[in-house]
């Protein structure tokens, strides 16, 4: 609560946001962080699984409406996508839930602050490649299948892997570990002060994004949950030892879900001849060839 009364030193703000459920729920002392990180599971699982799907059945089908650039960037991401999400699980969500296998083994915690950073800022960078990519196709129509070959494709992803991985290097130097509180393993990065310049980037790469359709613009929240919960941590706003550091941290992993998990839904959900396709796989029936490209 002490977000709470520095707000109340600016207005009376302060008042209506102590009262309300929200802020109720978060001060609770006896939050049941098992039974939150077991919801998180009911959508991660069928997520994943859908995103394996997806992923082999693109991979294997030899449709021609496949062969284009949203869906070297869809195949490309995915792993990224999918290791955030397990990493996340295993460094942070499961030592929240009282995991107690990581308390004398911060490589872990270390690892996770590495790996989820390298995917997330991975992920990012994929949704402004195919951001450009949608715009070029909109504003070059003729010239967009020509542009977007698949060894461009893949030239343009090492180049922001490589600038994706600066920030992934300078959590790498940082000390990491957990600490035991009242019944959770809080993971935690030692130097605020380092975090301040990777937040910077991540807003960054938040404003370079070119949310021009649908698939863009359902990240937008996301990743600004992700960036305020970043600076909340990197401010050093909640004490480590209090249940909002915690509550952070599950909002922080829940958007980073939303970002990661949301991308095979939303196949999915927008492309009426990828559901198509995909959905007579199971009953065997014969694709018709379409002449359209994504």
């Amino acid at each position: 609560m002490q977000i709470i009364r520095w707000i109340g030193k600016q207005s009376n703000l302060a008042e209506m946001l102590e009262f309300s459920p929200l802020f109720t729920l978060l001060g609770d002392e006896s939050m049941n962080y098992q039974m939150i990180i077991g919801l998180q599971l009911l959508y991660i699982a069928p997520s994943i699984l859908l995103y394996i799907a997806e992923f082999f059945y693109i991979l294997v089908c030899k449709d021609p409406e496949f062969s284009s650039a949203f869906y070297y960037i869809f195949l490309i991401r995915a792993p990224a996508d999918l290791i955030q999400v397990t990493v996340s699980l295993v460094a942070f969500r499961l030592p929240l839930a009282d995991w107690r296998f990581v308390v004398d083994k911060p490589y872990i915690a270390k690892l996770g602050f590495v790996v989820s950073n390298f995917a997330c800022n991975i992920e990012l960078f994929a949704q402004l490649i195919l951001s450009v990519n949608r715009l070029t196709a909109i504003w070059f129509p003729l010239r967009h299948n020509s542009w977007w070959t698949l060894r461009r494709t893949v030239i343009s992803f090492l180049v922001c892997a490589l600038a994706a991985s600066i920030p992934a290097v300078v959590k790498f130097c940082q000390e990491a570990g957990y600490v035991a509180v009242e019944g959770k393993v809080v993971p935690y990065l030692i130097h605020e002060e380092d975090q301040k310049w990777v937040d910077q980037q991540l807003v960054m790469a938040r404003r370079l994004q070119l949310n021009l359709l649908v698939y863009s613009s359902a990240f937008t929240v996301a990743i600004m949950s992700m960036t305020v919960c970043q600076c909340l941590l990197a401010l050093d706003v909640f004490p480590l030892k209090t249940d909002g550091h915690s509550v952070v941290i599950l909002v922080l992993v829940m958007s980073a879900d939303c970002f990661a998990l949301s991308n095979p839904w939303l196949l999915f959900a927008l492309s009426s001849t990828f559901r198509s396709k995909f959905s007579r796989v199971g009953s065997g029936l014969p694709t018709v060839g379409s002449s359209y490209t994504v």
